[in-house]
């Protein structure tokens, strides 16, 4: 032990000395191998003015280099992904001109990341700080540079969010390390903060090629005047960031610094200094950008080919200048920045100044003639302030602020303030500006805007001391103003031209003005001019016109309102003529004189317009059109009013009015006169206005009026001799769309006379006279829809020789008093109707006025068609309470239905009401559905047939309730005529109810059926779960049967019958036909009742028969008749009659002209014939048996017999009523009396099962199942799946182990309690899919199928536990996933590995346990189907009575079985012998075999404890099934063998391993106390389901 511990830990030292070496090894390396990659590596440099040596240094800090030249000539030799150059504090470069070592440093293809950053070479811990955060800062610039190399200008703006992030961050972290990329500016620069650069660098060249360059809080300083030299350069694909770095140069006069195709970034309060102006070239998509209070002056920027140059987060620029000469795309941003003095002049790209200052402090003379200058380009200032502090008045140099020509100008919240004497602020040659709050202050010009071809977008501008001549238009423009206040003051002239025009323009400008208000200003006339008034205000008076328009000029007036009137009567706002157009939206007007005249081609759009209190004068009319166009939209006219003029006159004209509204209008001529005039009436309401006649006149025009409210209007003439109308319209074109006519009071609504009508989509409601008179005419309605109306109208409708087109009719909630809609001799067709929630009453025409025509319906119904032709399409009737005949009556017509709901309607009132009548027609109903309709007990049904035919296809009838009906959904009278038919197919019934079924036929006298017409047809259709109260559920027929011909029955069969109810015929019933007698037997001298029912045609009982019934009995042979009386109850009756003739005599019956012969048959049950022919009992105790003939003496465990009556005790049953065939039942199975435990049970023995009536061969074990779910087959497979794969491994030690042990418990357990009900999951283990209780997966799955199935299993359990498969799965995870070695994966896995090399008969030995874990489901399966069992004189499988044997002869699938076991047995010493075989030498492999094979926990001297094993299943397999019908005996024979097999195995102990032992001699005590619990009277206490569910708890607690 002491040898082992020390071995141990010497290993361990080892292994830990190992990892150590290992890891200093790695970090040298990744520190030496410069040309290894997947490692990220970072060089520090070290140069030392005070104590470096270029000569023997090596850049290392404790021999660093000493000037930064060395870098040119060493920088080509570092690989590492990440340089950082530390420069101790000192002076180096070019200091004076006498000690020059080299003026330039060049860093070319360094593409990997290279930092400048100071150090102080006397404080270490510092340098380490610094080094540790230029690393991560290294890092982060490797990672985004990478990025913006290739995409310079596409990525600036994000890069300068970026930056100002970090920047912002660096002031709150100090001192803090962090190693997230992101942060590592913040970090670099808090070390830097605190302390102002101690590296000075002079005289030094900077040229960058193709590198990634950091520079940390470094000083430049350039006062040499070399001779040339670029003094900074940054070319191809360079990055380079400038980070608290100051470039200073006291001589620029030959330095150029140069960024070509690279970026440069300048932050962190960086500077640019310099004494003279140095120019900066970006060129080749460089980009340049100045951040985080960066400071730069006198420099002059050259934006060459795509160049970006930003300056942002609050620089400072002074006496800057920049210059872009080519169209490039150059970019110049200046961003929350000030400006001083600088000059801008573009020929391409863009300028944007945004929240910034640009200031005008120095008399600096430029070379552009103002101080910004584009060409060809755009300006956006935004959030910006210009202002001038050089003293005013004519030091400003500038002709212009801004002189813009071929671009853009965008102004938005400007200031400009203090500017003087300027010609033009703003010079725009063909260009175009914007201003979006602009303020000037103290500021003066000639012209504020001088425009040539241009452009102004002007707004929200604040005028503070300015004095200017507004616009001057030199050619051709568009002004756009807003928010410009014209008062009456007498600082202005009135009739001011604020807008000024040069003459002799060809061409049309465009003059906008919003927001603004006109007071004191007329006489405006437009000529070849676009003007246009958005939200002015207008107050003013005029002569002839206010506005005149001609020569093709347009005018807008928009939010814009008006008092104004005319100096005379014959004046006009505003005139038109020349085909002038004009646009007004939202103007109002009030108080003012006549609008509009309109000539010559003129158009005129009024929209939301607000005319009130205009007041028409002699004959001026309001609107005068004459050869012209006006449209009025969105518009009000109230109050008007003229007792001659008319408010529209319109002649050859054509107006739109739309969404306007007249209200409190008084004329005494009409609205609107046309005539051959086209008028529109778009959403126009017309309230409470008074017309003498006529609202709306035309004559031979046309007329569209669309969704237009027409609500309490009131003709004068109304009930007056003469006939008012709302509209009135003669030998033209009419379409009323979507319209309400709401509380009218007119003779009529529309007149129309020998016109096209068209209504679509309108609402009619409690008007007072009638709504439409059409003679001759054509007519469409669409979408009609009469609401709420409770003032019943003289009539709806009334269609004389017309063709009506109605799709869409909508009645909701209206009370009918008479006939709305009547039609004769017109052709109809309804679409996508609606009638709902009305209330139908009967008419009085002796009340109510009878119609004009003197016609009146030979039918009280609300829609009567006669002599039709009609196409109902899309009709929902629902709601509807209704007290007539009926609703629709249709005579002489043909009529097709399609696509129809009728739903919940009550019919009520007097009885015979139906929803449609036909007479004479014909009925096509498709694609329908007639859905909870209600006749209580008032009416008969849906549908009135009289001799008409009808048709129906894929229709839904349901819920439908006629307590009354004869026929809930038809009532067909065929009137005898072999021409009508009727076509059912295809449809749906449910849950109807009628007095009499859904069909009653009727009128078929002299026919054999209802089929007498070859075309009548009833197929395809489901009829389920109707009601009749008194007889048919679905067909009734008065004297004949529905269908008596075969073929006919046949396509019967097509159609669902299910759940229909009826006291008798639940699908079929007519008038009684016949008396059936029940089958009954005649036994000498036993008075028999016989049971009958009167039927129907179709075998129904005939409920509605009661009273009494008469029987004729006759003796024949003794001819003696006796009479019976029988009572009869609803068809159904009995009548007993003595018989007491002897065996074989014959007796006649007769009833309702019907005759029975019947004959004495002998005995009742357990009797027999004595001596002198008489039927006699046994004596008590005994019973007679048919099949032995004689009396038995009955045993008394099973069976009491007395008074010749047998009692079957609980657990028995009686075969066939003979006490030879006295059978025990299965456990719990019996009840008394043949009565089976489970409702499911049937048959001998209970040992059948049912589902929902049905006769099924699917069981769980022997139990019937309650559900069927295939479902589950997918778990069981994979619990099987997972038990094969557990087999794979653990056969290796399965007996080794308590787990070999535990599976052969449970498998027993399930073998033994196969025969219990409520047990779960154990019959797994037996290899059964069986698995919980009560639930099975197909009804047709026999036992012998899932015994199939169960050796199927098996064999895959056996092929799966074989294989290695588990072993080797776990193998790749330990050694391949886990990386795990020898002595860190299990010990059981570790075992099995050891045993597979060294142990020869370790494989065999496995195959060995297989053969064991498996035996004892192969064995209970085998027997399963080999076992049978007789009762009476039929053999049947023991565990399957549905699988029958021919008397004692195995069948086929035993004699498989039998086969299948030799197989399988041979098959597994096959492997067995192969295996010996394979391993040990010959001389050994019979000693091995013998010694070993059965070894798998024993010790020696007791190696065949496996056959003991063996035989028990066998016993307890064969047990189970032979004794599943002695469940007694069973227990009786099994406690013992377990007892003595528990006990031999505690004497025994024929294990060595003690552990072991114990844990098996557990699990024997647990399986005797399974078994005696089973046996025992507490658990026989307990219901079936409780039995099983208590053992299997308990045999699964073991586990726990």
């Amino acid at each position: 032990m002491e040898i082992r511990f020390l071995l141990s830990v010497l290993i361990l030292f080892s292994f830990f000395f190992s990892n150590a070496t290992l890891t200093n090894i790695n970090n040298n390396s990744s520190y030496n191998n410069n040309n290894d990659i997947s490692v990220y590596s970072t060089l520090n440099i070290y140069i030392s003015g005070k104590h470096g040596n270029d000569t023997h240094g090596n850049g290392t800090i404790s021999n660093p280099f000493k000037s930064l030249c060395i870098l040119n000539e060493t920088l080509d030799q570092y690989y590492e992904n990440e340089l950082i150059v530390n420069i101790d504090y000192g002076d180096y470069g070019v200091i004076n001109s006498l000690k020059v070592n080299c003026t330039m440093l060049n860093i070319n293809d360094f593409t990997h990341n290279i930092t400048f950053q100071q150090y102080n070479s006397g404080q270490s811990n510092q340098i380490d700080n610094n080094n540790n955060n230029n690393n991560n800062n290294n890092n982060n610039n490797n990672n985004n540079n990478n990025n913006n190399n290739n995409n310079n200008n596409n990525n600036n703006n994000n890069n300068n969010n970026n930056n100002n992030n970090n920047n912002n961050n660096n002031n709150n972290n100090n001192n803090n390390n962090n190693n997230n990329n992101n942060n590592n500016n913040n970090n670099n620069n808090n070390n830097n903060n605190n302390n102002k650069s101690r590296v000075n660098i002079y005289n030094i060249n900077l040229i960058i090629r193709n590198s990634i360059v950091n520079f940390l809080n470094l000083n430049f300083y350039n006062y040499l005047n070399f001779e040339e030299g670029e003094g900074f350069s940054a070319i191809e694909n360079s990055l380079v960031l400038f980070d608290k770095v100051l470039f200073y140069y006291e001589f620029a006069n030959n330095v150029r610094h140069q960024v070509n195709q690279s970026k440069v970034i300048v932050s962190n309060e960086s500077e640019f200094i310099y004494s003279e102006n140095l120019e900066f070239l970006i060129t080749n998509n460089g980009s340049v950008e100045f951040l985080s209070r960066s400071k730069a002056n006198r420099m002059n920027f050259n934006l060459v080919l795509g160049a970006y140059l930003s300056f942002g987060d609050n620089c400072i620029l002074e006496f800057i200048s920049t210059i872009a000469n080519q169209d490039t795309g150059c970019k110049l941003v200046i961003n929350s920045s000030t400006i001083i003095d600088p000059s801008f002049e573009l020929q391409g790209g863009d300028l944007y100044i945004l929240n910034s200052v640009l200031q005008r402090k120095e008399n600096i003379a430029f070379q552009t003639p103002a101080m910004i200058q584009v060409v060809g380009s755009s300006i956006y200032m935004s959030n910006t302030t210009i202002e001038s502090s050089s003293g005013g008045g004519d030091n400003d140099l500038f002709n212009s602020l801004v002189y813009l020509e071929m671009g853009s100008l965008y102004l938005i919240n400007v200031s400009m303030k203090n500017f003087n004497n300027l010609d033009f602020t703003f010079t725009i040659f063909d260009g175009y500006t914007e201003v979006d709050g602009l303020t000037l202050i103290n500021c003066q010009s000639s012209y504020l805007f001088s425009l040539f071809h241009s452009m102004v977008n002007f707004k929200h501008v604040q005028l503070i001391n300015y004095n200017f001549i507004t616009f001057f238009i030199e050619d051709q423009s568009t002004i756009f103003i807003d928010h410009l206040n014209i008062p009456c003051s007498s600082k202005y002239e009135q009739f001011l031209p604020f807008i000024k025009m040069s003459g002799g323009s060809m061409s049309t400008s465009n003059i906008s003005i919003g927001n603004s208000v006109l007071n004191c200003v007329g006489g405006l006339e437009f000529k070849k001019t676009n003007v246009y008034f958005n939200n002015v205000s207008i107050d003013t008076s005029y002569s002839d016109y206010f506005i005149s328009l001609s020569e093709n000029s347009i005018l807008e007036l928009i939010d814009c309102s008006s008092i104004s009137n005319s100096n005379n009567d014959l004046g006009y706002f505003i005139t038109m003529k020349d085909q002038s157009i004009l646009f007004t939206l939202n103007l109002r007007i009030s108080y003012s004189s006549s609008i509009l005249s309109a000539f010559n081609g003129s158009t005129a759009i009024f929209q939301v317009a607000t005319i009130n209190q205009v007041e028409g004068f002699g004959n001026g009319q309001i609107f005068m059109i004459e050869d012209s166009n006006i449209t009025i939209t969105n518009s009000r006219f109230t109050n008007d009013y003229s007792t001659q003029a008319y408010v529209i006159n319109m002649t050859r004209s054509s107006i739109q009015i739309a969404n306007t509204g007249f209200e409190l209008m008084s004329f005494k001529n009409p609205i609107l006169f046309a005539r051959d005039s086209i008028v529109l009436l778009d959403t126009i309401s017309i309230y409470r206005c008074q017309c003498e006649n006529n609202c709306f006149k035309l004559v031979n025009s046309s007329i569209d009026v669309i969704s237009s409210l027409f609500q309490n209007n009131f003709g004068s003439s109304f009930s007056k001799n003469s006939t008012s109308s709302l509209i009135d319209i003669q030998y033209s074109q009419v379409n009323v769309n979507s319209s309400t006519f709401q509380v009218n009071n007119f003779d009529l609504i529309l007149r129309v006379l020998k016109t096209n009508t068209i209504l679509y989509e309108n609402m009619i409601q409690n008007n007072t006279g009638a709504f439409f008179l059409g003679h001759e005419t054509n007519i469409s309605i669409f979408n009609l829809i009469l609401n709420d109306n409770n003032n019943p109208p003289t009539y709806l409708f009334n269609f004389f020789y017309s063709t009506v087109s109605i799709d869409g009719f909508y009645l909701f909630q209206n009370t009918f008093m008479q006939n709305l809609f009547y039609s004769i001799h017109s052709t109809i067709q309804l679409s996508n109707s609606r009638i709902s929630n009305n209330f139908i009453t009967q008419v009085l025409y002796s009340v109510f006025i009878i119609p004009e025509n003197g016609f009146i319906p030979i039918r009280n119904a609300v829609f009567y068609f006669d002599n039709c032709s009609l196409l109902f399409n899309d009709l929902i009737f629902d709601g509807n309470s209704i007290d007539m005949e009926g609703v629709f009556y249709f005579q002489n017509s043909n009529v097709t239905i399609t696509s129809a709901i009728i739903d919940r309607n009550s019919l009520s009132g007097s009885l015979n009401k139906r929803i449609f009548y036909f007479n004479n027609s014909s009925l096509s109903f498709t694609n329908s559905k007639i859905t909870s309709n209600n006749g209580g007990k008032s009416s008969f049904g849906l549908i009135d047939s009289f001799n008409s035919s009808v048709i129906f296809n894929n229709c839904t009838i349901d819920l439908n309730v006629f307590y009354n009906g004869n026929g809930s959904f038809l009532y067909f009278n065929n009137n005898n005529s072999l021409d009508n038919y009727f076509k059912i197919s295809n449809s749906n019934f449910s849950s109807n109810m009628a007095s009499i079924g859904l069909f009653y036929f009727d009128g078929f006298n002299g026919c054999i059926d209802a089929f007498s017409n070859p075309n009548s047809e009833f197929k395809n259709n489901i009829v389920e779960f109707n009601r009749a109260l008194n007889e048919g559920g679905v067909f009734f027929t008065t004297d004949f049967p529905f269908s008596s011909n075969i073929s006919r029955l046949l396509l019967l069969l097509n159609n669902t019958f299910e759940g229909n109810y009826s006291p008798y015929g639940s699908n079929f019933a007519s008038f009684r036909k016949t008396v059936l007698l029940s089958n009954f037997s005649v036994y000498s001298g036993v008075e028999t009742t016989i049971n009958y029912r009167i039927l129907d045609y179709y075998g129904n009982i005939f409920s509605q028969e009661n009273g009494l019934l008469i029987f004729n009995v006759l003796h024949v042979k003794s001819n003696t008749t006796i009479v019976y009386e029988s009572t009869v109850h609803s068809g159904i009756g009995s009548v007993i009659i003595d018989f007491s003739g002897q065996y074989m005599d014959i007796y006649t019956i007769t009833v309702d002209n019907q005759m029975f012969n019947v004959s004495v048959s002998g005995c009742l049950p357990y009797q027999y014939y004595n001596e002198i022919g008489t039927c006699v009992y046994c004596s008590d105790g005994e019973s007679y048996s048919k099949s032995k003939g004689e009396c038995l003496t009955c045993n008394l465990n099973s069976l009491l017999c007395m008074d010749g009556v047998v009692y079957i005790n609980q657990g028995y049953y009686l075969v066939d009523q003979d006490i030879e065939y006295i059978e025990q039942c299965a456990l719990e199975m019996c009840l008394q009396n043949n009565t089976c435990s489970s409702s499911l049970a049937t048959g001998d023995l209970c040992f059948s099962c049912t589902f929902n009536g049905e006769l099924v061969t699917s069981k769980n074990g022997i139990q019937c199942c309650s559900k069927f779910e295939p479902f589950l087959l997918i778990p069981i497979a994979i619990f099987f799946l997972v038990y094969g794969l557990v087999l794979s491994i653990i056969k290796y030690n399965a007996f080794t182990t308590p787990i070999g042990h535990l599976l052969i418990y449970l498998q027993i357990n399930s073998v033994l309690l196969f025969p219990f009900k409520g047990v779960y999951l154990l019959p797994l283990f037996r290899g059964s899919i069986d698995a919980l209780d009560g639930i099975c997966y197909f009804k047709g799955m026999n036992y012998f199928i899932k015994c199939l199935i169960s050796f199927l299993i098996l064999i895959s359990l056996f092929l799966i536990g074989y294989s290695d498969i588990t072993f080797n799965l776990l193998s790749k995870y330990f050694y391949n996933i886990k990386r795990l070695n020898d002595r860190t994966i299990p010990r059981f896995f570790r075992k099995i590995k050891k045993n597979k090399k060294e142990i020869k008969i370790y494989n065999l030995r496995s195959i060995w346990t297989l053969f064991l874990l498996l035996l004892s489901p192969l064995i209970f399966n085998s027997f399963s189907l080999i076992l049978f069992k007789q009762v009476a004189n039929n053999y049947y499988l023991m565990v399957d009575f549905s699988i029958s044997y021919s008397e004692m002869v195995f069948p086929w699938y035993s004699i498989f079985c039998l086969f299948f076991i030799i197989v399988a047995v041979l098959l597994i010493f096959i492997i067995i012998f192969f295996n010996i075989i394979k391993t040990p030498p010959p001389e050994l492999r019979t000693q091995l075999f013998l010694s070993n094979l059965f070894t798998n926990s024993t010790c020696k001297g007791n190696r065949w404890w496996d056959i003991i094993i063996i035989k028990k299943s066998i016993l307890f397999s064969a047990l189970s099934i032979s004794l599943i019908f002695n469940p007694n005996i069973f227990f009786e024979i099994v406690l013992p063998f377990e007892f003595i097999y528990s006990s031999l195995f505690f004497l025994i102990g024929p294990i060595d391993n003690i552990k072991l032992k114990r844990s098996i001699n557990t699990i024997n005590l647990m399986q005797s106390i399974v078994l005696i619990f089973a046996n025992s009277s507490l658990l026989g206490s307990l219901s079936p389901f409780n039995q099983g569910l208590t053992l299997t708890c308990l045999s699964f607690s073991i586990f726990f």
